[in-house]
């Protein structure tokens, strides 16, 4: 049985709910029950520089171990953990593997060419999450780039689970790290904007997810001068978010990232039979069919944010529409998901 080592942001011991370390222990999580336990290996890079000495350790070990070596590093770790394992691999002569969390490679790579010219050489494959980052690859000359979709090991709820809408207020949350470039305040105001407007309690605004660090006075000002229908609910474990999400009759998120890859709250909505109403960043269309299982505006455009989400909220027979699309996606997704997990580390 082929046996796989996974160096990632693990943050053991911690209840981390960041992208990075959520998509790594999904991953490895897919892993293990496509393998078995006994054949995943992991190597915590949480702690970075002051625990250097023991991941490097921790590498080399699993190097002379394992046949495949998976990695997931941050923005920072490319620039370490790419020229570490190439040169290991210069006499363990094992599968090099990057799967890459975001969309922010490409450009990323323009800057530090040195890297990119490791990974080109070194690497047997890089995974990226959209069409528009492998496509932007390829125009810089990459040959080993394969798309691996974010991978949910849980099934979508029953369409008889559905709450569906029917008349105000229309329930909706928020999903994501709770930072001003995540849009949060936007939706604040936005909901806060709409009921005034209509005269009526027409949309409540439930919002989940850990608080930028520096981010905490100004956000909790915003909430505690906001309409009693906003309100912060805390984190949730990324284990329950799809139970936590099909209470809600969508989920905003208004990124200002335009690189954004494939935001793991997105993909959790279509299993939860939560429509999303997004920001178009540079590979929302890869993730959202706009009308069927989300509604897109300009991103950073809040005018255009508000119009599309006032009238969403008050087309129910749309609104219920797209959370049984949204089911449908999430079918097709995880068996595409699971396929293309077996096709780039295990078959």
């Amino acid at each position: 049985m082929k046996k796989i080592a996974v160096i990632g942001h693990f943050g053991f011991g911690k209840n981390l709910l960041n992208g990075q370390t959520i998509k790594t222990k999904v991953l490895t999580e897919a892993l293990k029950e496509q393998l078995g336990t006994e054949n995943v290996s992991c190597v915590d890079t949480h702690g970075g520089v002051k625990t250097l000495v023991k991941i490097v350790a921790r590498i080399f070990s699993v190097l002379k171990k394992h046949d495949d070596i998976i990695m997931l590093p941050a923005y920072n770790g490319v620039l370490i953990f790419t020229p570490l394992l190439s040169f290991f691999n210069k006499f363990a002569k094992k599968n090099l593997h990057y799967v890459v969390i975001g969309g922010w490679l490409p450009e990323y790579l323009d800057k530090h060419k040195f890297t990119g010219k490791l990974l080109k050489k070194n690497f047997k494959g890089i995974y990226v999450e959209t069409t528009v980052m492998k496509d932007a690859l390829i125009e810089r000359n990459f040959e080993n780039i394969r798309i691996l979709p974010n991978y949910k090991s849980v099934d979508p709820v029953s369409e008889s689970e559905l709450s569906l809408a029917d008349g105000y207020p229309v329930r909706a949350c928020s999903f994501s790290r709770v930072t001003e470039k995540k849009g949060v305040l936007d939706a604040i105001k936005v909901v806060a904007e709409i009921n005034n407007e209509i005269g009526e309690t027409a949309i409540v605004l439930d919002i989940y997810g850990a608080i930028e660090n520096g981010f905490e006075e100004e956000f909790n000002s915003a909430v505690e001068n906001s309409p009693d229908c906003i309100c912060y609910k805390g984190t949730v474990d990324h284990d329950k978010t799809v139970q936590a999400l099909k209470e809600y009759d969508l989920q905003l998120f208004p990124t200002k990232f335009k690189t954004e890859g494939i935001p793991g709250s997105v993909v959790e909505s279509f299993f939860a039979g939560t429509p999303v109403v997004s920001s178009k960043w540079n590979s929302f269309a890869d993730v959202i069919d706009d009308g069927v299982t989300g509604i897109g505006f300009e991103i950073e455009n809040y005018y255009d944010f508000k119009d599309k989400l006032q009238k969403l909220i008050g087309n129910h027979e749309l609104l219920n529409s797209m959370k049984k699309n949204c089911l449908k996606k999430a079918e097709s997704y995880k068996q595409e998901s699971i396929e293309t997990l077996k096709r780039c580390f295990i078959d």
